[in-house]
């Protein structure tokens, strides 16, 4: 009787462990999934920051090349009225 009872805890006991170790696997697929879906929701937050900075630089850039331009053409402007 003890023995049978004794089986029966083992069979529960690794029944149990083996539960557990399913949940166990559970959430650490669960874990792992979150990881990587953070993961790439921070490299793509990271990508739009970096490509909006670039387009910042770019438009800065060319501002300032018309900007310089603009005043070449109305230097030009005037050393020729000055010579007219």
């Amino acid at each position: 009787n003890s023995v049978q009872f004794s089986n029966g805890l083992c069979e529960f006991t690794f029944s149990m462990e083996r539960r557990f170790q399913s949940r166990v696997n559970r959430n650490n697929f669960q874990v792992e999934r979150e990881y990587r879906e953070n993961f790439l929701r921070r490299t793509a937050e990271f990508s739009n920051l970096i490509t909006k900075e670039s387009e910042s630089r770019v438009n800065s850039i060319r501002e300032a090349s018309e900007k310089a331009r603009s005043e070449r053409e109305n230097a030009g402007k005037e050393t020729k009225d000055k010579t007219a």
